[in-house]
């Protein structure tokens, strides 16, 4: 299953970091969404994501997203709204 897109549905700032709501879609139009927990260096935990993510390519893809300054950006963008 190739991760195609990684969409932020939602943020909320935690004790501990932040909790970003995301919906991840494949290329053949399946889509599944689960929370990611942050912590407060930005290092992330997949959660039962994990499951879905669980090619090379695709841990790839999902980890050049999360770590990205515009997907961060966005996070802190979704607090402020």
């Amino acid at each position: 299953m190739l991760i195609e897109k990684v969409v932020l549905m939602y943020a909320e700032k935690t004790q501990n970091g932040y909790t970003a709501e995301v919906e991840l879609e494949t290329a053949d139009g399946f889509s599944f969404g689960g929370s990611i927990e942050f912590d407060s260096n930005w290092n992330y935990s997949l959660g039962f994501l994990n499951t879905f993510v669980n090619t090379d390519e695709d841990r790839y893809f999902v980890n050049e997203v999360l770590s990205s300054e515009d997907f961060k950006n966005d996070v802190l963008t979704n607090l402020a709204s």
